[in-house]
């Protein structure tokens, strides 16, 4: 079930789902969705010529990928046509497993309708999570598109989870900070 914006109000007040900074609520709720904003934190990835990657390969770790990142601390950044950029929401948000709620990351369509994507296939903020949403962006477009700190970049949507679930969010990329 999908929360409208009286049901993520409330789950905000009674701190089923905390955001902080909390958003203007007047802006930032729409019927089914909340609005973040792009925090100034980017990520490149460094290519090095004839690297190849196999993530199915058993000895392979995304953290051995870690070098090869370079972290941004801008207030705006440039993502040409074609180019992709990690990127991070400026709010941190936390799902507490009781509140048995989780959320779908999603782009806002005046960014799609520009080509840019939000994340590639990592829609999911599972009910545990906290911190910092980390976004795979990428633009499809034919011009360059300015990504500027504090603008509105992602909604979530929120879905009341069957159940409480055995454990949390505790994947490789559990706690992190933009």
């Amino acid at each position: 079930m999908i929360l409208t914006d009286r049901e993520i109000e409330i789950a905000l007040a009674k701190k089923q789902i905390v955001i902080e900074p909390q958003p203007n609520l007047r802006e930032a709720l729409s019927s089914t969705t909340l609005d973040l904003t792009l925090s100034n934190k980017f990520l490149d990835w460094n290519a090095i010529p004839g690297t190849t990657v196999s993530p199915g390969a058993s000895d392979y770790s995304y953290k051995t990928m870690l070098p090869l990142q370079s972290e941004k601390t801008l207030s705006a950044y440039e993502l040409n046509p074609g180019k992709f950029v990690l990127a991070w929401t400026a709010e941190d948000v936390f799902l507490p497993e009781e509140s048995r709620i989780a959320a779908r990351v999603e782009g806002k369509s005046s960014l799609a309708r520009l080509g840019v994507g939000i994340h590639v296939t990592a829609p999911t903020i599972h009910c545990g999570f906290s911190g910092n949403i980390q976004l795979e962006m990428f633009n499809l477009g034919p011009h360059k598109i300015m990504l500027t700190a504090g603008m509105k970049v992602c909604q979530l949507i929120f879905e009341q989870t069957y159940g409480t679930p055995i454990k949390g969010y505790s994947g490789i990329f559990a706690g992190q900070k933009a």
